[in-house]
């Protein structure tokens, strides 16, 4: 992984974009999986990421785990950074918010809309739950056999 952070605001949205995407080709050649544009706002002292990050991934190199469960008829849900990891392939419904408090299981449907047969999958960061808040664990799945993956 190799990533640009950039002040939004001073440095700009669409040039940090664009430096990354010179980036992903000039570390091709170093089995680079993603490059992330990782913006930023805020002063010294007080600055924030925003949830305007883009990766540009190199897609798996052939059909992943999320492809397989696709083409069997599975639905799939990424929370997260999940669409970015793998280069939006295989990975269904993407559920995105600005910051790990906003995704937190504690903001998501319950149930995931994962149908009789889905698979939810989410990057770990993504799952901190506040203290005091049901974690996944005890989370109702309401008949479905579906699973979240934390």
């Amino acid at each position: 992984m190799f990533q640009i952070a950039a002040h939004e605001e001073s440095f700009g949205l669409e040039r940090l974009y664009e430096i990354c995407e010179i980036a992903r080709d000039l570390v091709d050649d170093y089995n680079v999986g993603r490059v992330i544009a990782r913006p930023f706002v805020g002063f010294s002292g007080d600055f924030a990421r925003t949830g305007n990050r883009r990766d540009y991934a190199v897609p798996p190199p052939e059909p992943a785990l999320l492809d397989r469960f696709t083409q069997a008829s599975g639905a799939v849900v990424s929370i997260g950074k999940i669409g970015n990891i793998f280069a939006h392939q295989g990975t269904g419904r993407i559920v995105k918010a600005n910051g790990n408090d906003a995704l937190s299981l504690s903001h998501l449907p319950s149930p995931l809309p994962l149908g009789e047969e889905g698979f939810g999958f989410s990057n770990p960061a993504c799952c901190r739950v506040p203290t005091g808040k049901a974690s996944w664990r005890n989370r109702s799945t309401a008949g479905s056999s579906a699973s979240h993956s934390c």
